[in-house]
């Protein structure tokens, strides 16, 4: 199952498709995970440490999933 899929009904919604295709856009070296300049591509650099919940420096598939799903309820998307 994609971390991308928000209610686990195993489709990918239309946001959830878009939240995909914008993480798949921004990882430029194709490593599956977002350092800061590719992060910086699609959202607001400041968001940066609240998308990284693990502090590696890195925002993986599942982090970025999360943050967009904190984000998007946070702004009533």
């Amino acid at each position: 199952m994609s971390a991308f899929d928000a209610d686990r009904n195993g489709i990918l919604d239309g946001r959830e498709q878009l939240d995909r295709i914008e993480q798949n856009v921004a990882d430029v070296d194709r490593d599956g995970a977002l350092n800061i300049n590719e992060f910086s591509r699609v959202e607001d650099p400041r968001k940066f440490a609240m998308y990284d919940t693990n502090r590696d420096g890195l925002v993986d598939n599942p982090e970025y999933a999360q943050g967009e799903r904190i984000t998007e309820h946070q702004y009533g998307f």
